[in-house]
């Protein structure tokens, strides 16, 4: 504890949204996959589970592809949309 995901965790209840390349050598996928779990957790105790989103991608790298900015753009378009 006191890792990636706490600090991470610390901006609940605003709005996180992180995307992963399943081969990103600098986030190994089998300590990200129970990371984003923790900051979950943390996104529903503060009560807003909605405000955390995150996209892993598979058989990809530490880049930022066209798969990820579309995510990018749907949390945009979610959080940031005037009503």
């Amino acid at each position: 504890y006191g890792d990636t995901p706490e600090i991470a965790a610390l901006i609940a209840p605003r709005v996180l949204h992180l995307n992963l390349g399943e081969k990103d050598e600098g986030s190994p996928i089998k300590t990200t996959r129970p990371g984003v779990q923790r900051i979950a957790e943390a996104y529903k105790k503060e009560g807003v589970p909605g405000n955390f989103t995150y996209f892993i991608e598979p058989d990809t790298g530490h880049v930022l592809s066209e798969a990820m900015w579309g995510q990018v753009k749907k949390c945009f378009e979610r959080h940031l949309k005037s009503s």
